[in-house]
Order: structure tokens, then sequence, then C-alpha cells
């Protein structure tokens, strides 16, 4: 029987947000008091229920093109952070 992904909690949400406004997981994890590992694990329960990478890997803050609309807690696009 094939794993179910983790149910999308709050928690999840939020550290999606922190990781984008902050453009890597480690900066993210200090600003809401978790490890590196502790976020890493939050983005892969939610890309295990979407489906799909939420961030490119060699630029972590960098959302992925499912995500790539402009991010409006900013007001930047994703190419205007770099």
């Amino acid at each position: 029987m094939a794993r179910r992904p983790p149910a999308i909690e709050l928690r999840h949400l939020n550290t999606f947000v922190v990781v984008a406004e902050h453009g890597s997981f480690r900066k993210a994890g200090a600003a809401i008091g978790l490890s590196q590992s502790a976020v890493s694990r939050c983005i892969a329960d939610l890309e295990d229920q979407f489906g799909a990478s939420l961030f490119h890997p060699a630029h972590l803050g960098d959302l992925a093109d499912p995500c790539r609309a402009t991010v409006p807690w900013t007001g930047k696009t994703n190419s205007q952070k770099r």
C-alpha cells in the first residue's frame, strides 16, 4: 500500500511563505525558530501533497515554475528577487 502524504497544516503553509520571503531554508528557520532540517521536512511534506517541487533545488529561495506568479506579500515577481 502506498504511503499517504501528510495532511497540510497551517504550519506547512507558514513555513512556505517564510522560505519565499527569506530566500533560504536556513534564514526561514531562524526567523520562525525551526532548524533547517525541520523547514526542509515541512516543504517536503507540501511537495508530497502537491506532487510538485515548490522551490528550485539550486536556488532554494526561488519559487519553482508552478509557484512563479507574482509573490503578493512582496509585490515582486520571483525573477525580481534575484
